[in-house]
């Protein structure tokens, strides 16, 4: 998984959370007391810090762009009606959705989504960001000195829930506005990241002035121009897998306020809004609407979080025969797997653990045997005589995991809710879940 990859899930998370709480723009007043749609229409310029620390100074960033339709609880309790969302671009674009069911039209120049029926209070977030050549690139300058540390990233799943210390320093300038946006991972706002898999974080201590949004899962506070400011969260993290590295997204970002005022109200069917460099916005329901919106352009700069070093984890089969009498089970599995780029391992220092539905087969650091004289393919064997009888094969060259353990206990393992597998090298790691056939159980991956 590419750091621009990386970059795109943090971004769409931290724009869903600036646009559902983070930050918050006047809207017009309603016409009438006719249902009330409240629109958001955000541009969004970043620049992906390389490192923790970054001192202010003119940029080059990307360019992304995020609307929300929110039935807002105007006392009608009536829903939004066959809400659909268009968007007239030249750009070739992708989108993380949420609500979306249908998606009409995926070539330029009209993007097209069907929604449906939108209860009171529910939201309708969509962020678009251009795919491959059509980048939008913007030079900015954010307008303050930021950095981000944590006190550990490093958690074991022995030991339960464990706690870690998020600090974030911000220095604005004069008169300009800063908000600071802290994701705990999960992403649980709307959707699972990658690190999802690996851990449950929640933030649970934060300074006064600062607000914790969905459950604890992001963390938003303005600041003052001028000072410097440093807050300090308590993240609880527990690990889903034996081990592994973790540290949260922080995105710091001056949103100009005052600069945008509300648009004006009106009744009808829809909405449109034309924005630079991107197209045009169009929200259209069946019946009649008091659309409010607003339209606000954030610049900021992208913190980013450990990245999974284990990436496309995908078991191929798994073949889990029960024995007779205890003890004496059969697990055969076989898995691809890629290393993420500039990730390293030494099997000399670390441990791999796998983890199959609680069952957990750990082989010491050391352990392993290289095979031939080149490439990077690894074996271990365990000790004859010693039970559970264990054959692994590591094949970084391929991309290959597989496993032949006889003689052990597997009576955990169940496929009510799925299998899940977890793979570990030292800290690097990588989970997958899997739905298997009775009979013994089983699983071949589809062609």
């Amino acid at each position: 998984m590419k750091k621009k990859k990386i970059i795109g899930i943090i971004l769409a998370a931290v724009l869903v959370a600036g646009g559902l709480g983070c930050f918050a723009f006047a809207q017009g007043d309603p016409v009438n007391d006719v249902n009330i749609v409240s629109l958001e229409y955000r541009t969004f310029r970043f620049y992906a810090a390389p490192g923790d620390t970054f001192d202010n100074r003119e940029v080059t960033g990307s360019t992304w762009w995020y609307t929300n339709a929110h039935n807002y609880p105007d006392g009608t309790e009536e829903p939004i009606t066959g809400l659909e969302l268009s968007l007239d671009s030249n750009l070739s674009l992708d989108w993380r959705r949420w609500f979306m069911k249908t998606i009409l039209t995926e070539v330029p120049p009209t993007y097209e989504w069907s929604v449906g029926d939108v209860l009171e209070d529910e939201h309708v977030p969509v962020v678009v960001h251009p795919r491959g050549p059509d980048e939008v690139l913007a030079t900015f300058t954010p307008g303050f000195d930021a950095s981000v540390s944590v006190d550990r990233v490093k958690f074991s799943q022995s030991e339960g829930t464990q706690t870690q210390t998020l600090t974030i320093e911000v220095t604005p300038l004069e008169d300009v506005n800063v908000a600071v946006c802290a994701d705990e991972g999960t992403f649980s706002l709307f959707m699972p990241a990658d690190k999802g898999d690996l851990v449950e974080a929640k933030i649970t201590s934060f300074p006064s002035g600062g607000t914790a949004l969905e459950d604890g899962h992001t963390f938003y506070m303005p600041i003052s121009g001028g000072e410097t400011t440093t807050i300090e969260l308590g993240i609880e993290v527990t690990p889903k897998v034996p081990r592994a590295e973790y540290k949260p997204a922080v995105a710091v970002m001056s949103p100009p306020e005052g600069t945008y005022p509300p648009g004006e109200p009106h009744l009808g069917s829809s909405h449109s809004l034309e924005v630079d460099s991107l197209g045009t916005w169009t929200w259209s329901a069946v019946g009649e609407y008091n659309w409010t919106w607003n339209y606000v352009v954030l610049e900021g700069v992208m913190f980013a979080g450990i990245p999974p070093e284990i990436e496309d984890f995908a078991i191929e089969h798994m073949f889990i025969d029960f024995g007779q009498r205890p003890k004496l089970d059969k697990i055969v599995a076989k898995a691809s797997f890629q290393l993420e780029e500039g990730a390293t391992y030494d099997l000399a220092v670390d441990d791999v653990t796998v983890n199959i539905d609680g069952v957990d087969i750990a082989i010491p650091a050391g352990s392993f045997k290289k095979e031939g004289q080149s490439g990077e393919r690894y074996i271990y064997e365990s000790t004859e005589g010693v039970d559970p009888k264990i054959l692994m094969k590591l094949d970084f060259d391929e991309g290959e995991w597989s496993l032949k353990i006889h003689d052990i206990d597997a009576s955990a393992i169940n496929s009510y809710d799925g299998v899940d597998v977890a793979f570990c090298i030292g800290y690097m790691a990588a989970r997958a879940s899997i739905s298997m056939q009775i009979g013994g159980l089983s699983y071949i991956a589809e062609e």
